[in-house]
């Protein structure tokens, strides 16, 4: 009895290591909301009136770790591991950071912070 109470400790600790272990799933389309910089911080609130102009900055995530970013329409390809949380932009590697439904590119001068787009 006491052999079988502590495999099924040791089921119940790998069953909790593994599930902390699990790599978010950022694939899908993600739209910019707001630049956090000290020096040129952009608002929620300026990022809609940049819109209704037609412009947007855009992210795709592919389930295979590439993507693009859009830029107001100018596309570059990347790279990204969510178990790094890494993204690489023009062979420019960048820290990621995704909490509380937002997943952010943290460059020295501030970060870019988007939210997952929802289905039309």
């Amino acid at each position: 009895m006491k052999k079988i109470l502590q495999l099924f400790a040791v089921l119940l600790l790998l069953t909790g290591i593994c599930a902390c272990s699990r790599q978010p799933d950022l694939s899908g389309d993600w739209q910019l909301l707001r630049i956090d910089s000290e020096e040129n911080p952009v608002t929620e609130e300026e990022m809609e009136l940049v819109r209704s102009f037609g412009m947007d900055i855009l992210l795709h995530l592919n389930a295979d770790g590439t993507g693009t970013l859009d830029l107001f329409s100018e596309v570059s390809d990347l790279t990204y591991d969510t178990r790094e949380m890494k993204v690489t932009i023009a062979g420019y590697t960048s820290d990621m950071t995704y909490k509380d439904e937002l997943l952010s590119i943290i460059e020295e001068t501030g970060s870019m912070v988007f939210t997952r787009m929802k289905a039309e």
